[in-house]
């Protein structure tokens, strides 16, 4: 199997994380996972604290403020980067990002992978999207 963290790069969606974007960043960056940032005009300090940590950062602009429209922008992002796969990993801190080196094994033979965490990880307040 080739190495298929070659061909796979994150997508970080954020509005106002600046309670966990620092350490997102950082678990990435241990993991060796290439990752972006796709931005809803944060107003709490999120993006710069994405930039004092070297963070590549894109605002979901043209394609919207919605959920939906950070994954648009985001398989733009990947397809016109040439990586193949692309991840996208909320910016809550309830998935560890060491688990997605996990998935290389079966990303050529399925179309979608999906992390599951345990409910009770998820702070109340998020539970009700969840």
């Amino acid at each position: 199997m080739s190495n298929l963290n070659n061909y796979t790069i994150f997508a970080i969606p954020t509005f106002n994380e600046i309670e966990s974007i620092e350490a997102m960043i950082i678990e990435f960056r241990k993991a060796k996972l290439p990752f972006f940032i796709i931005d809803n005009a944060s107003t709490d300090g999120t993006i710069e604290k994405a930039k004092e940590l070297n963070t590549e950062i894109h605002q979901r602009g043209d394609f919207g403020s919605s959920y939906g429209s950070a994954i648009m922008k985001g398989m733009k992002i990947a397809q016109d980067k040439g990586y193949k796969y692309l991840g996208f990993v909320d910016c809550d801190n309830t998935y560890p990002v060491s688990a997605f080196l996990d998935f290389f094994p079966f990303l050529e033979a399925n179309d979608m992978l999906v992390g599951v965490i345990s409910f009770d990880t998820i702070a109340p307040v998020r539970r009700v999207g969840n």
